[in-house]
This record gives structure tokens, C-alpha cells and sequence, in this order.
């Protein structure tokens, strides 16, 4: 390994010339801890080569101590390379001088542990990086120095003692037999609340155990997860290029934390599923419980359809949601579901002539219809909703209102008037249609084609394909053809749902088929042969 850096900076300006991209070779340079990018003024512009200097800092000690390196946490543009410096320099068991408190690093036991002396050193010279000692401590078993350290009961420091090493357990059992314990440590933002922790905390999932920053993800695809405790988004040459698919399994032990009330402290489970059923079926308790301040991909869509049958989970998400969808680019979908469920339930007062377009729903008449009052005194406030008013109106069969609105006959409103008993509704879109040289026929732009979507009968389609195991992955995503909006995306958990109902023996034969799941019964793809007598109960 190298002892200097092979690459000096560029004497050219990041204003002086178009921002660079730097390529994976010079970022994996970056980091193998063997040469910075070229050009390197201009890593701000790149995120990869950022999170590759990170990650060389943090696994090669003479990296860190370069004089390129040193120049670079010198021109303090980059706290976050001084903190991994910091952080390398005390998993090699010396104490770096730190006078900043930008400076002081989170996490100090990966991907090696110091000593218990070096750590000893270290709170008595830092008493502010305390806690972050006594999760070192929960991690390597230093079951003493952690008992010196006098700490209040975190539960972060208990999880990770949880999944670490023999003596950890010790280190677990002090915490969790502690009639009140706190919140002090915090992976999501990377911060320790020492002065006003929060009592009464239990274990919901939130930490970053040190097993879990070992799976690592390639370089090209570095985005996407909810901790970085390490500042480097857990990177490396090699690793799993991030998608949903690939997200872990819920243990066969876990799969009841799905259906069963939650525990007060959970297990060590990755609660990715649990979160989204959650948001999915719209529970407000288990969801404001165990999701994170950053959602996760497909979060949104379970969200939506969480509130669209859910009128708590709506009601919550209305008092929520300026606080919650602050800067998030979902708000308007969100809005727009607690408008239809409030629509659903006969409430408008929160729809004005001051509500923005894009937050006024088209679906809503499904899980539930309105009364007709709702959707006469709806149109007289928002006439420009006259189609989905129509719509509702022809799904319901409240004729008398559809006759009042005298809406423009459209290919939509078509299709869903030939879907229904009552023969009018088709009768009078094709006379007026022909009368005002309308083509009915006619397909629409992107927007029309999803309202197009709302007439379908089987709006969330069960399946017969069991699954030998499930994760966050299996939920199913449908494209373009989404009813609740939402830019066509629709989330279906009918693969959750079937896998829970199944039998361990079940799942268990799915699970040894071919390709990992089987059809139940005859005429299925993956056919299971399922037994004359046998169930999914």
C-alpha cells in the first residue's frame, strides 16, 4: 500500500471549467486508498468520488495520513473526510486532536476495532464521544470499559451489543434489564442527544448494527438506503448493485411480527416489509411506530393506498403531512389520496376554489361511494371535476345527479357506462356524443389513459402463485395501470397476503419448486400439485 498519493490537485477552478464526472476507475483508485481522482477541486460535484475518499480513508491508515489527504481536510470544504480521518486515526489506536465539533466522528468500530485502552483514552480526553465509546464498547464485548463509562441505557447501544460479540451479550442484558431506558444515539442523522434524551425507549429497529455495514453495495449504484452511520454509503468494488428485489427476506421466525401485535422491543429483523404493510393496510400505530425519517422506495404507493382505505390513516397523514412531506416530491399524490378518502366520507371543507388542481383526486368512489349531496355540492365547487364526479356518479347509480351535470361525454365515462346495469348512462354519452361530434373511440394522452384505469372491476387482483419466502421485494408493481394515480405506479401485496395465509408446509414446498415459488392449483403456471385435501390454512 502506498505511503504517498500518486495524483496532486488540479490547479484549475471548479468555476473555471464544467463540473466532472469522474470515471469508476479513478474512483475506485479513490477507493483502494491508492490515489485521489484526477482533478479533485471538482469532487463536489461528484457524490461517488466523495463516498470513495470516504470509504479509502476509512480502510487504509496511510491514505488518511497522506499529505494530499491532509491538504484536503485543511481547506475544511469537506468535514466529512476529517471525520473519517478521525475515525481511522482511532481505530489505530491514536488520538487524533479534534477542535471542532463538526469534526468528531460518528462511528468508531468500523471496520476495525481499536483497543479498550485506546477507547478509554479517548472518552477520558473527548467525555462528548462517550457514547459513541460505549457502542464501540457493545460491538468488540468490552464489557468493563462499557460499565466505567456510567452511561444512561441506550437503546442503540443495546441492539448493537445484541449482534455483536459473546461479551456483548453481557453488555445487551445490562441495558434491557433497566426499568427505563433512552434514545440517545441516532443513526439516521448521525447525531447523540446527550442533553435532553428520550426516556421510555424501546427496540424498534433503528440502528445500524455493525454486521449490517459489511453487505456492501458497488460504487455505480450507491444510492438508495436509509443509514450511513459510516459516510461512505457502504461501498466497494464489489457488492450487490441495489434494486428492491434484492432487499433481505423476513425470517421465517418474523413472518408473525406481520399479523401479530408488535412486541415492545423487536428482534432483530430488517423491518422493510413490516413498515410497508403497515402504510399498505393503513395502520396508523405500527406505521408511525416503525418507519424512518427518510421512506424507502415503493413507501409512497403503500402510503396512498393506506389512506385511500383508511379514513384514520388519512385523517393522521392530513395532520401529518406539513410536517412530514416538507421538500418531498410526493406531496401532491399524498394530497390528493386524503382528499379522495375525505371525498369518500362525505368531508369537502378542506376543498376550496384556493386547492391546487394537481392535488384534486380522480378516483373517488372506490373503496367507498359518497353520498350524492357530497358529489352535487363537490361539482358546484370544483366544476372542473365534473368527469370523475360523472364518473362516480354512473358507478353508484345515482342518475338524477349524472343528468345534471350534463358533462362532456368522454371515452372513459364510455367504457364504465357499458360496465353498468342501468342502460341510460351509455345510451345518453353516445346520443350527445354523436350530437356534438365527439369520437368516443378516440384514445387519450397519458393522464386520461389513467383514468382509464379506474374502470377496471378487479382493482386489486389476487394471486395463486405462492412464494417459498417474502421480502419487501414481493410486492407487486403495476405500471401505467395504477388506480389511484400516483403516475400510474399501484402496489399489490396479494403475494404478501397469500404467503401469510399459507401453511409453513406450504411454504416450505414453494420454497423447494422451481424458481423459488409454485401454483396451487391446476392450470397455475409453476403448477404445485396441490394434494386433493390440502389447504393453505
Amino acid at each position: 500500500m502506498p505511503d504517498s498519493i500518486t495524483s496532486d490537485w488540479s490547479s484549475t477552478s471548479e468555476s473555471e471549467t464544467e463540473p466532472k464526472r469522474f470515471d469508476s476507475e479513478q474512483c475506485i483508485l479513490a477507493l483502494q486508498g491508492k490515489s485521489l481522482p484526477l482533478d479533485s477541486p471538482v469532487a463536489a460535484s461528484d457524490t461517488r468520488a466523495q463516498l470513495a475518499i470516504v470509504r479509502g480513508i476509512r480502510y487504509h491508515y496511510s491514505f488518511a495520513r497522506s499529505s494530499q489527504i491532509n491538504k484536503l481536510c485543511r481547506d475544511g470544504a469537506f468535514p466529512q473526510f476529517v471525520r473519517a480521518c478521525n475515525a481511522r486515526f482511532i481505530m489505530s489506536n491514536i488520538i487524533p486532536e479534534i477542535d471542532q465539533s463538526e469534526h468528531f466522528p460518528y462511528c468508531i468500530w468500523h471496520p476495525e476495532f481499536a483497543s479498550e485502552r485506546t477507547y478509554r483514552t479517548l472518552a477520558q480526553r473527548y467525555p462528548n464521544m462517550r457514547y459513541s465509546v460505549g457502542r464501540a464498547c457493545a460491538a468488540a464485548g468490552y464489557v468493563d470499559l462499557y460499565r466505567e463509562l456510567g452511561l444512561l441505557p441506550d437503546v442503540s447501544i443495546a441492539e448493537e451489543a445484541r449482534e455483536g460479540t459473546e461479551n456483548g451479550h453481557i453488555i445487551f442484558e445490562d441495558i434491557i434489564s433497566q426499568t427505563v431506558r433512552y434514545s440517545i444515539m441516532d443513526d439516521y442523522t448521525r447525531s447523540i442527544n446527550i442533553e435532553n434524551p428520550r426516556a421510555g425507549a424501546f427496540l424498534n429497529g433503528d440502528t445500524a448494527v455493525r454486521k449490517s455495514l459489511d453487505q456492501k453495495r458497488r460504487l455505480d449504484n450507491w444510492s438508495g438506503h436509509y443509514f450511513d452511520i459510516t459516510e461512505d454509503r457502504c461501498v466497494d468494488e464489489e457488492g450487490y448493485k441495489w434494486s428492491f428485489e434484492q432487499t433481505w427476506n423476513l425470517e421465517s421466525q418474523h413472518v408473525p411480527l406481520l399479523y401479530n401485535p408488535l412486541p415492545l422491543d423487536l428482534p432483530t429483523v430488517n423491518k422493510d416489509l413490516l413498515i410497508l404493510m403497515a402504510a399498505y393496510d393503513g395502520n396508523v400505530d405500527r406505521y408511525a411506530r416503525l418507519r424512518r425519517p427518510e421512506s424507502m422506495q415503493l413507501e409512497t404507493f403503500c402510503v396512498i393506498r393506506g389512506i385511500y382505505h383508511s379514513t384514520m390513516f388519512a385523517k393522521w397523514w392530513f395532520q401529518e403531512r406539513k410536517r412530514s412531506l416538507k421538500g418531498r416530491g410526493d406531496i401532491g399524490d399524498i394530497e390528493a389520496a386524503i382528499n379522495a378518502r375525505f371525498i369518500m366520507d362525505n368531508d369537502i371543507s378542506s376543498i376550496t376554489d384556493e386547492t391546487p388542481d394537481y392535488v384534486l383526486p380522480y378516483l373517488i368512489w372506490y373503496p367507498a361511494w359518497p353520498q350524492q349531496t357530497t358529489l352535487q355540492e363537490l361539482a358546484h365547487r370544483r366544476p372542473s371535476m365534473k368527469q370523475q364526479i360523472a364518473h362516480a356518479c354512473i358507478v353508484a347509480d345515482y342518475q338524477s345527479t349524472y343528468d345534471s351535470l350534463d358533462v362532456v361525454p368522454h371515452n372513459v365515462l364510455l367504457q364504465e357506462a357499458q360496465l353498468s346495469h342501468n342502460k341510460h348512462y351509455a345510451e345518453d354519452l353516445k346520443r350527445r356524443a354523436a350530437a356534438m361530434d365527439i369520437d368516443l373511440t378516440k384514445v387519450g394522452n397519458f393522464v386520461q389513459r389513467l383514468n382509464e384505469n379506474t374502470v377496471i372491476r378487479d382493482k386489486e387482483p389476487t394471486t395463486t402463485w405462492l412464494q417459498g419466502s417474502i421480502s419487501a421485494g414481493h410486492l407487486d408493481q403495476i405500471f401505467d395501470e395504477g388506480i389511484y394515480g400516483c403516475r400510474g405506479i399501484q402496489v399489490n401485496a396479494n403475494m404478501i397476503k397469500l404467503f401469510v395465509c399459507a401453511s409453513e408446509e406450504l411454504r416450505e414446498k414453494a420454497s423447494n419448486w422451481e424458481g423459488g415459488w409454485m401454483g396451487l392449483y391446476k392450470g397455475d403456471v409453476n403448477f404445485g400439485n396441490l394434494q386433493e385435501g390440502e389447504h393453505s390454512s
